[in-house]
């Protein structure tokens, strides 16, 4: 049975065929949704995911596919089966826990960059449900972000006021930190866009530096983000619409893409 279904479905096909669907079962309801509501121009805007999204998948599909001798055996056997008939439930939470069961159960059998990229995918899953479940948690986050935004530019702006994590400005202008405009949603993202590619690559202590010095930098790039949308109702214009938004992501993919060069080199 196992033999008949390893040639139906080989591992290097069966394994990111159902990732990648999985993957799909996430996002496709937003994207939908925004398609239906705004039209074409909603592609733009990447509804339900940001260019960090991509980047992580980029990266956790490149290792996944590029090494296919990493994949094990049991990525065609009947629990593959089971993990594709639980996908044609219509539930997102469904399909980001079997991107995490399975992206972590190929993460464990698997080897080489094959390994990593299974691991990035399972990541992908969790982040997903951390979006979903982990609000609670993300909260204090948001209101130290909101804090240290304060902090950025109440020397420049007087009268600036911080109330949880609302900014508002003496002439009525305020902007709410919210979880979309947090590190704590973007920061995964981005460390699994660096780790992926570079786990296995250099030495572990490459790969804890680069880690070391995207971590802070991000969380700067973000504090000057936020600050920039409160400092008034122009920047908040610009850095809150879909091209600000698509700017930031791919500074940011610019700061990742420096840390792993410079990992490489060190």
């Amino acid at each position: 049975m196992r033999g008949w279904l390893q040639r139906t479905a080989p591992p290097a096909i069966a394994a990111p065929l159902l990732l990648g669907t999985a993957w799909l079962a996430l996002h496709v309801p937003g994207l939908v949704e925004g398609l239906r509501a705004q039209g074409l121009g909603a592609l733009l805007a990447l509804p339900g995911m940001t260019v960090l999204d991509l980047a992580a998948l980029a990266a956790a599909s490149a290792a996944l596919l590029g090494h296919p001798a990493g994949i094990p055996a049991s990525a065609a056997g009947p629990w593959a089966w089971l993990a594709a008939a639980v996908l044609l439930v219509p539930s997102a939470n469904l399909a980001a826990l079997v991107l995490l069961a399975l992206g972590a159960l190929l993460a464990w059998r698997g080897s080489g960059p094959a390994r990593w990229g299974a691991l990035g995918l399972a990541g992908l899953g969790l982040h997903f449900l951390w979006l979903r479940h982990g609000l609670a948690a993300q909260a204090s986050i948001i209101n130290w972000e909101a804090w240290a935004a304060h902090g950025l530019l109440a020397p420049f702006t007087p009268g600036l006021v911080l109330d949880g994590n609302v900014l508002r400005l003496p002439g009525g202008h305020g902007v709410a930190v919210l979880g979309p405009c947090s590190v704590a949603q973007s920061l995964p993202l981005a460390v699994l866009a660096l780790l992926v590619p570079l786990a296995g690559q250099v030495p572990r202590h490459r790969l804890f530096a680069a880690l070391t010095l995207a971590v802070p930098l991000l969380l700067l790039a973000n504090v000057a983000r936020l600050a920039l949308l409160a400092a008034s109702p122009a920047g908040y214009a610009w850095g809150h619409g879909a091209l600000g938004a698509n700017l930031y992501g791919l500074a940011c993919l610019l700061l990742l893409q420096g840390c792993d060069a410079w990992a490489r080199r060190a």
